[in-house]
């Protein structure tokens, strides 16, 4: 079973305190260095991700030709594209 599966199936039905208790429990279980190590890789990626823009080039509009693929990518990547692939 998968963590979305476990979410989904287990989780998401619990009252929004109880899912930010189980949230303290995790984190306060995180060891602290992975924890660090984890964020660390997370902001290194970002700002390449970043950079990466900034050397794209200049800013241009959004056309709808641009809008139509993000929304395309937007449900190829939801856990429910997922799960219909997969069943």
């Amino acid at each position: 079973m998968t963590i979305q599966e476990i979410y989904e199936e287990s989780i998401k039905q619990l009252p929004i305190s109880d899912r930010l208790q189980l949230v303290r429990l995790i984190m306060d279980d995180a060891d602290p260095a992975e924890l660090a190590a984890t964020t660390k890789a997370a902001s290194l990626r970002f700002d390449q991700l970043v950079q990466e823009a900034i050397d794209s080039g200049p800013a241009r509009p959004l056309t709808a030709t641009d809008w139509d693929y993000i929304r395309d990518e937007v449900k190829k990547r939801s856990p429910e594209h997922q799960v219909n692939q997969h069943a």
